[in-house]
């Protein structure tokens, strides 16, 4: 009989664990791009950001979400879904009105050592008038207001998911959500491949938010915990089933700390 309530205890901490570690992934996620949205108004300027990552990312994205509609799951996670492709679509806008608007300023400039400038340089001035209160914040008390705000969001992603349904039991493996899964994870693999390249070839990391990329880590790590805890009936076909997001997480963690030690490598050249 005791052997049985505590077997029933860890089953139930096991859930509510891997409930908690989902939320605090959501959390991460769902205020992933802020910092770096903030750090390009700052610049004015996206010229540190890889366009071919974003792109990469948001068909990620796009996969992610097609495996959802394929995999039938709650609308909670559907919105969700739509929410990234939103959020890495406006960050995408963003890289290219920079752009645009270097161009255009590098059209109208006459004098010969501007116009000797590229593009890539961005041909921009950081102003005071685009400082906002993040910009006033130092690092530590950007990283205690980004904490705070996913400590909000991982709590209304616990209530979420403990609320979410889903008609597919957690030991099927369904063919098509799973193919979508598997090219998702690719993409989101190779997707940082591009950014590193960009900062090896500048030597710099100046422009980038390294908030982002923590974040990035903290929710991939929470997000393969939760699904490597969960204590599900057929353990092996539910693993079997994860495989493509397991990959996709755990790989893209291993290339976050890859572009976190750059920041180090190259932080003489940077200020962040």
């Amino acid at each position: 009989m005791l052997g049985v309530q505590l077997s029933e205890t860890i089953f139930k901490f096991l859930v509510d664990f891997s409930s908690f570690l989902g939320a605090l992934s959501l959390g991460c996620w769902v205020v992933l791009l802020i910092p770096q949205l903030l750090e390009n108004y700052k610049n004015q300027s996206s010229d540190s950001i890889s366009p071919l990552f974003l792109i990469l990312w948001l068909v990620g994205d796009v996969f992610n979400i097609i495996g959802s509609v394929w995999g039938n799951v709650s609308s909670t996670v559907l919105v969700l879904a739509v929410y990234y492709i939103g959020a890495d679509f406006v960050l995408l806008l963003q890289v290219y009105y920079y752009r645009w608007k270097a161009f255009r300023k590098s059209r109208q400039e006459h004098e010969p050592l501007l116009q000797s400038r590229s593009l890539e340089e961005g041909l921009h001035e950081p102003l005071d008038e685009n400082l906002i209160w993040w910009d006033r914040l130092s690092l530590r008390g950007q990283f205690g207001c980004m904490a705070c705000v996913v400590l909000i969001t991982t709590f209304i992603g616990n209530v979420l998911i403990n609320n979410a349904t889903s008609d597919n039991s957690d030991d099927q493996v369904n063919k098509w959500p799973f193919i979508a899964g598997c090219i998702s994870s690719i993409l989101y693999f190779f997707a940082r491949f591009p950014q590193i390249i960009k900062n090896y070839k500048s030597k710099s990391t100046d422009g980038l938010s390294i908030i982002f990329f923590i974040l990035s880590m903290l929710g991939n790590t929470a997000y393969t915990l939760s699904i490597l805890v969960y204590p599900a009936s057929d353990y092996m076909n539910y693993f079997r089933t994860n495989i493509p997001w397991i990959f996709g997480a755990f790989s893209t963690i291993f290339l976050d700390l890859f572009i976190f030690y750059q920041f180090l490598l190259y932080r003489h050249h940077s200020h962040f």
